[in-house]
C-alpha cells in the first residue's frame, strides 16, 4: 500500500515571496550604492545596511529550504521504501536499507513549536520530515517505526547545521 504526505500549503507559498524579497533586497543595495545620503548620515546608512543583509538572510533560507527539505513524501509498505519529493529537483527513493536512525525533533517557530522527524541516511546525509513542510509526519514515524529503524530519542533542531549537512 502507498501512502502520499502533500506539502503544507504554507511551505509552497514561500516560492512566491522569494521574488518579492528579491526585489526588496536589490531596492535596498540600489539606495545604498546609488542614492547614497548626499550628508553621508552614519545612521539610515547603518539601517540600510542592515535591512539588505535581513532581507538577503531570509531569501537564502527561503532558497536552500526550498532546495533541500521536501515537500511531499510516497510512502511503499510493500517495497520498504520512503520516495521524497523536492520542488526544484527529482524525487530521492530512500529504501528502508539506507536509513541508519532517526530522531524527533521540534523545531520552535514563531507561530508555536511544529514536530517532525530526521532521518539519517548512510551517506552522512539527513532528510527533515516535519509539520513545517508536511501536512503530517505522523506516517512516516509510523513506517520507520514499524520497520524497526534505530529511534534516537527526541531532541530539538536548528536549519544551520542541517544545511551545511547537504
Amino acid at each position: 500500500m502507498i501512502t502520499a504526505i502533500g506539502p503544507k500549503k504554507i511551505f509552497n507559498a514561500k516560492i512566491f515571496g522569494l521574488p518579492v524579497f528579491l526585489v526588496i533586497f536589490v531596492v535596498s543595495i540600489y539606495l545604498i550604492i546609488y542614492d547614497a545620503l548626499p550628508q553621508k548620515a552614519i545612521i539610515p546608512i547603518l539601517c540600510a545596511y542592515t535591512f539588505s543583509i535581513t532581507i538577503a538572510i531570509i531569501f537564502l533560507m527561503f532558497v536552500f529550504q526550498i532546495i533541500y527539505i521536501p515537500n511531499g513524501v510516497l510512502i511503499d509498505d510493500e517495497l520498504k521504501q520512503l520516495t521524497l519529493k523536492y520542488l526544484t529537483s527529482k524525487q530521492k527513493v530512500i529504501s528502508v536499507s539506507d536509513i541508519t536512525a532517526y530522531k524527533q525533533i521540534r523545531i520552535n517557530t514563531k507561530a508555536g513549536p511544529c514536530y517532525g522527524v530526521v532521518i539519517y541516511l548512510l551517506k552522512q546525509k539527513q532528510a527533515l520530515l516535519s509539520d513545517l513542510n508536511l501536512d503530517g509526519y505522523a506516517p512516516v514515524k509510523q513506517f520507520l517505526d514499524d520497520h524497526r529503524v534505530d529511534y534516537l530519542g527526541e531532541g530539538g533542531f536548528s536549519f544551520l547545521p542541517y544545511f551545511m549537512r547537504q
